[in-house]
């Protein structure tokens, strides 16, 4: 993860999200919906540095909750 020429975050991948729970489960990024990716699984790529909310519903209605950081860092060579 780094930034580009404008200050915006490049990720070489995005973040795979998972969680337990009786599936169906459902991800929400600040209040928003999150889709699947091409493989059918919740990737996300967040598109500055910052504070997100990540919401996580599974099919039982029950609800988990994690305030994160994201920061651009310099990779180690």
């Amino acid at each position: 993860m780094g930034k580009d020429s404008q200050g915006r975050l490049v990720l070489k991948r995005p973040l795979k999200l998972s969680a337990r729970g009786l599936r169906p489960v459902a991800w929400y990024i600040d209040g928003e919906p999150l889709g699947l990716d091409e493989s059918g699984e919740f990737a996300w790529l967040p598109p500055v540095e910052g504070f997100y909310d990540l919401t996580v519903i599974d099919a039982a209605q029950r609800v988990d909750k994690s305030h994160v950081r994201i920061v651009a860092v310099e990779a180690v060579k």
